[in-house]
């Protein structure tokens, strides 16, 4: 079938309320081979399971399928009793398919579940994993997986777009095999490619937006109010675009109405923005203004709103604040509105969904999860490396949420044992069930958990766009709701979440765009299934449960401070039920100056004091995905740490993200349970040996799921990441250690094999919490990075520690010159308007060769010019040189008789200034910032190492060659030039012995060693006799003129087992270990 022909035969099928005729045609397209069931009648309500009858009217079964891969697919059609079971019921339309599964020993089920009294219907493919199996009498029985029942929807018919269906499913019809397989479904049933389709669109809809807003500055009163509210016109384009979404989610919700009995029925208007604007030439400020800034900040007689003529729910929230308070009312923007047409064009291709079900239901549709996706898409690349931010996945958010709090449960109980509580966790947050479906938990049981989750306390102190909150709601309000199903206590579900948001739940970022987002989606979570306007309305603030500020700045309250945090706490409680503008901005008003007056500081203690002003005295739960920036080019965010006791924990090289782990121990309680997604560098990093003191003091590492060299965040695939849980309350002696085997970037399916620990994608150890940290002063965590057990290699270890002497010893150890900045970067274009684009990739102090010919350096001058080696031209045994030059230019060179050199730097010159005032040092502007010895680079022979890479790779030289700092040079010290050569040392370094070594004692980036000063000086190195050392040389020799000729490396190696008298079952351990581990 063409893919014109697909699209219209789509658009027939799904644009229009159901047709069986269509569906029919539309499944015989898709599928060659499909079995016919024998009978083509509708089975009516009498054979439907009796717990489904009151939803379930009839049902039809067309036929089945089986695909390539064996999978057994059946389609079926289902009449539900009314509309509303259609869009809102899905635990029923999942519990039906489940049913219909289980009849016919199914995999997969295609379904449409359609109501006679609704123009939309729901188009499904649910999936199921079974253990097939059969019996002593020869029956095939089927056994449902650890993976529970999943379904991928599209909601469809006349008043839904089908933009996305057309998109997913055309492929199918295309697709001359018409053989698809269950995973050829699943992909057509995708959000993947929604969302970043949608990611896309809005990214480049909201820098148009700001693009007008920079237009219309051009009218000096609209300047002048910009200027003095300090209003960015990214940041004011960023939240009309959220309040555009936001909005789109409440017409989706059928919130917004012109008949007032469609807004007290919930059927209000689907297109009520457009038709808002189909109305308005100066649709901004005549429309979204007013409605924005009074329709829905204030209360209205019986909800109409008289300006626009329009039913509105009082919402109320802050988001429908004005930017930095300006005067909406006296500021006239004129935003063309074209810019809206575009908007709302773009908008309308998708369908909607108010729900964050995922990930057992999901719907192909712009979910709220979205806008933290969005929001991570729209920080600039630049913006996100330093300030570390990336989107954490949902099958992760998911899975950090369960476990942590399944810890807590069983940190606050000793009744039920750890393995029982994951299980009944998983098992209550998985839906909302019927208290008679509910096998696992008995009475007694349900009335402990039921005590500890209401009093749980959780923070995310890097809570970006709210993932972590938003995911700890929806598990936390299953697992409410579920509890008092079990003990009879008529549960709220509307009640249940509001109490959540107000009593369990903080967060805190610098970033105000993201604070919003996470606001706005807590209050999209809260209205998801509410079917009455009262509750709707009565949506809290979270201005102070969600809070702007740097969570970093953390400093214990005076004694004297406790009565006015206790007063201030107070207000806190009573802002959040406020409902009118005015009587908020009052209220803040109060708050403000409250503090002022009192010198109240604005962190975490005070914010949040009600959490330590009580018998738990901190946090229950800690769980963040804190930003990654390394301490090198941002000292000015680290400098930030000497406000705070934090700062006790400051060492250099260190990360951003440890202090985040720091700070989740000082504010826990000694129950508590903490995870964090971040890099896995902090294993073995130097910069991390507080950390892990601190961690090893306070907590135990209960599991580390280790995704090695599985890429989890598409915008940095350079990351190595991993999850650690901690417990305060040390209560285990083991620690599980989960280790991915898949490389590449992750897929959902990868990551949700891993949680569920199967062993084609992960391998799993335990670890007794001695052997996680490892027994040297820097406590590295180097068996968490290994996938064989701890006590297979520690002999082989403490025999090498025992060795008397180190590379220390025999030699210096230098780094090369600090060449910053080498070459003209995109950053360096975008900071300072004085370059164009093109020039990006100029060499400054590093020159390749046709640069440095182009310059004509004098006689002076070419003594200044230097041969440079990168670490990308350090190979084992030696070094290749590529035509890169350094201009090595030191404070005590007259850059005047250095004419062509000066010329060349003075172009730069406003880089070079801008750097020496970042490192607050007196420098001369044309010299590099430590340009290290020349004897370094200058003397007879020298080791070369690059500062990473995936093995032990050790250059040697004689020339004499210069480097940037992402080479180490390793020189013999003159007192031992007699005892030992650094060709024998070289032959040790490049040894698999040694390359062992550096995996379980070294420092590690990810798969990368780093070769850095800190574990060089500490490798081994054992010396003999002088016949043998003559041998090495000899070998080394060779493999200096060929490092890859196989039977000399192999011999070397044998020659260094034998002078570190390692045995063949040593080798034997060495080798797998190697092998594990590349």
């Amino acid at each position: 079938m063409e893919k014109v022909i697909s699209s219209e035969f789509i658009n027939k099928t799904f644009s229009f309320p159901f047709d069986e005729v269509n569906f029919s045609n539309f499944v015989h397209n898709i599928f060659d081979n499909i079995k016919l069931n024998d009978s083509t009648n509708w089975i009516g309500n009498s054979n439907v399971p009796l717990d489904l009858k009151s939803y379930v009217n009839r049902y039809k079964v067309l036929g089945s399928y089986k695909d390539t891969d064996n999978g057994l697919i059946i389609i079926s059609m289902i009449e539900l009793k009314n509309k509303n079971i259609v869009e809102k019921s899905r635990n029923i339309q999942r519990d039906f398919s489940k049913w219909l599964l289980n009849k016919f020993n199914a995999d997969a089920c295609l379904v449409s579940f359609f109501a006679n009294d609704s123009d939309d219907w729901r188009f499904s493919l649910v999936t199921i994993n079974y253990t097939r199996e059969i019996t002593k009498l020869g029956k095939l029985i089927a056994t449902e997986n650890i993976s529970p029942l999943k379904r991928y929807s599209y909601l469809v018919g006349k008043n839904e777009p089908n933009h996305t269906a057309q998109s997913q499913l055309s492929p199918l019809l295309i697709d001359e095999n018409k053989n698809p397989t269950i995973q050829n479904l699943i992909k057509a049933f995708t959000i993947e490619k929604v969302t970043k389709e949608f990611f896309n669109d809005y990214k480049k809809l909201t820098y148009e937006l700001a693009g007008e807003l920079n237009n219309v500055q051009s009218d000096s009163k609209i300047l002048n109010e910009f200027k003095n509210k300090k209003i960015n016109e990214l940041s004011f384009a960023k939240k009309i675009m959220s309040q555009l979404i936001f909005v789109f989610f409440l017409q989706k919700k059928g919130l917004l109405a012109f008949q007032k009995k469609n807004f007290e029925n919930l059927t209000g208007e689907k297109k009520f923005l457009r038709k808002l604007f189909d109305k308005n030439k100066n649709f901004f400020n005549n429309v979204l203004e007013p409605l924005f800034y009074e329709g829905f900040s204030r209360t209205h007689n019986n909800n109409f709103y008289e300006p626009l003529k329009c039913y509105l729910p009082n919402i109320s929230v802050s988001l429908f604040d004005p930017i930095n308070n300006y005067n909406w009312k006296k500021t006239k923007i004129m935003i063309n509105n074209s810019v809206f047409e575009k908007i709302f064009a773009v908008f309308e291709r998708y369908n909607f969904t108010v729900s964050e079900e995922q990930p057992l239901d999901i719907e192909v549709a712009v979910d709220p999860e979205m806008l933290g996706k969005v929001f991570e898409s729209l920080i600039d690349e630049n913006v996100r490396k330093s300030t570390g931010a990336f989107y954490t996945p949902r099958i992760i958010v998911h899975n950090m949420c369960i476990e942590t709090i399944a810890k807590y449960l069983n940190n606050n109980q000793k009744k039920i044992k750890l393995d029982k509580i994951l299980e009944i966790t998983k098992t209550l947050s998985s839906d909302f069930f019927d208290k008679k479906k509910i096998k696992n938990v008995d009475t007694s049981e349900s009335k402990i958990l039921y005590d500890i989750i209401k009093k749980v306390r959780i923070i995310d102190p890097a809570v970006g766009s709210g993932a972590f909150l938003v995911e700890n709601l929806n598990i936390i309000t299953k697992i409410v709701y579920n509890l008092e199903n079990i003990l009879d206590l008529n549960p709220d579900l509307f009640q249940i979440r509001k109490d959540i948001i107000k009593n369990n739940l903080y967060g805190s970022d610098i970033d105000v765009s993201a604070i919003e987002i996470a606001k706005l989606r807590l209050w999209l979570a809260l209205i998801v299934n509410e079917e009455k306007i009262r509750n709707i309305e009565d949506l809290p603030n979270l201005d102070f449960k969600i809070v702007k500020l740097n969570s970093l700045i953390v400093n214990k309250p005076d004694l004297l401070n406790y009565d006015f945090l206790q007063n201030l706490s107070k207000l806190y409680k009573r802002y959040f039920d406020l409902k009118r503008l005015t009587l908020r901005i009052k209220m803040k008003n109060e708050i403000d100056e409250f503090k002022r007056n009192n010198s109240i500081k604005h962190d975490i203690y005070s914010e949040f004091f009600d959490i330590f002003d009580s018998d738990k005295n901190g946090f229950d739960i800690i769980i963040a995905n804190p930003p990654y920036v390394g301490e090198k080019g941002n000292k000015e965010i680290f400098s930030e740490l000497k406000k705070s006791e934090i700062y006790n924990f400051f060492k250099s090289k260190s990360d951003f993200f440890y202090y985040f782990i720091h700070l989740g121990l000082i504010i826990s309680n000694q129950n508590a349970s903490l995870s964090f997604i971040t890099t896995n560098y902090f294993f073995t990093a130097s910069g991390a040996s507080k950390l892990r003191v601190h961690i090893k003091e306070e907590s135990n590492p209960y599991k580390i799921i280790n995704f090695k060299e599985l890429k989890i965040f598409e915008s940095a695939l350079g990351q190595s990441n991993a999850i650690t849980f901690l417990d305060k309350t040390k209560s285990q002696d083991n620690c599980e250690v989960i280790t991915a085997i898949e490389k590449g970037t992750a897929s959902n399916k990868d990551l949700e094999n891993i949680f569920n620990k199967d062993i084609n994608y992960s391998s799993i150890n335990n670890l007794l919490i001695k052997n996680v940290f490892d027994k040297d002063d820097d406590l590295k965590m180097n068996s968490i990075l290994s996938i064989e057990n701890y006590d297979s290699y520690s002999s082989i270890i403490n025999k090498l520690m025992k060795i008397q002497y180190n590379l220390s010893v025999f030699c210096n150890i230098n780094s090369g010159a600090d060449v910053v900045p080498s070459k003209l970067t995109k950053k360096h274009v975008s900071k300072f308007t004085y370059f164009n684009q093109k020039d990006a990739g100029n060499g400054i102090f590093i020159l390749n060769k046709e640069e440095k010919d182009k310059l004509k350096f004098n006689d002076n001058e070419k003594l200044i010019i230097k041969k440079l080696i990168k670490s990308s031209d350090v190979k084992k045994f030696k070094i290749n040189f590529n035509n890169k030059y350094l201009i090595y230019t030191r404070y005590s060179d007259n850059i005047n008789k250095l004419p062509n050199i000066k010329k060349h730097l003075e172009k730069y010159k406003v880089i070079l200034d801008d750097q020496i005032k970042r490192y607050e040092e007196n420098m001369p502007w044309f010299a590099l910032h430590r340009p290290g010895s020349h004897i370094i680079f200058e003397s007879n022979e020298k080791i070369v190492a690059p500062y990473r890479s995936k093995s032990n790779t050790f250059g040697y030289t004689n020339k004499k060659f210069y480097s940037s700092r992402d080479n180490y040079f390793i020189s013999l010290k003159n007192s031992f030039k007699n005892q030992i050569e650094l060709k024998y040392i070289l032959g040790i370094l490049n040894s698999e012995l040694i390359l062992f070594w550096l995996l379980k004692k070294g420092k590690r980036k990810g798969s990368m060693l780093e070769l850095y000063p800190q574990p060089l000086e500490i490798i081994p190195i054992k010396n003999t006799t002088n016949k043998i050392r003559i041998n090495v040389i000899d070998i080394v020799n060779k493999l200096i003129n060929n490092n890859e000729d196989r039977n000399y490396l192999n011999k070397l190696n044998e020659f260094i087992y034998s002078i570190y008298q390692i045995d063949e079952k040593e080798k034997l351990i060495i080798k797998n270990t190697i092998n594990n581990n590349q």
